[in-house]
């Protein structure tokens, strides 16, 4: 994978105090070598979450480029975990917006138990939004989880959710409406 191999020189230095060199100074050397020195994690993270390889390279390059108004912005105490949130939420905005281009044809059966995924309109701002949302997602038992990052964010049907988790039809639709729901009760303002 020749997009994400670069030579970069032996630094000792911690990635807080490069973030934090970038973030006072602008100091684009700081910048360039912390990126380079994850920009791996970013790219298994992202593949992680898309599950295709040139979604997951195109992502890593759009992240690369936007780190830096977020590094900008932060102060940042411990740099992987913090880059990892980034990340999780930039692929959870991909997986959104995927899915709001797609187009669902929910069948009568479907109908009579879909319930609205949940809205927060009382989060302050986007980014609060996605950070909040992934953490609840996180915190999901783990057959809802799978059933709504796979439905909702990987725009998967019913019946792909069912042949991947290898759940009954009829436990897909339950796990995701009581995922839904666990999920408005733990975003609740």
């Amino acid at each position: 994978m020749q997009l994400l191999r670069f030579n970069h020189k032996k630094d000792d230095r911690k990635d807080e105090e490069l973030a934090a060199l970038y973030r006072e100074r602008q100091d684009r050397s700081a910048y360039s070598l912390l990126v380079n020195r994850h920009l791996h994690t970013i790219y298994l993270e992202t593949l992680n979450y898309l599950k295709d390889q040139e979604e997951a390279k195109e992502a890593t390059m759009q992240l690369s480029g936007t780190l830096s108004d977020k590094l900008r912005k932060y102060e940042i105490d411990n740099f992987l975990p913090w880059l990892k949130t980034v990340t999780r939420n930039h692929c959870i905005q991909l997986l959104k917006d995927r899915q709001r281009l797609r187009t669902h044809n929910i069948d009568n059966e479907s109908d009579s138990i879909f319930v609205e995924f949940p809205t927060f309109d009382h989060l302050d701002n986007e980014e609060d939004l996605y950070e909040q949302l992934g953490d609840a997602i996180d915190e999901l038992k783990k057959p809802q989880r799978d059933c709504i990052v796979l439905f909702h964010y990987q725009g998967k049907s019913y019946e792909e959710v069912s042949e991947i988790t290898g759940f009954p039809l009829n436990k897909v639709k339950s796990h995701i409406q009581n995922g839904r729901l666990n999920l408005k009760k733990k975003l609740k303002p």
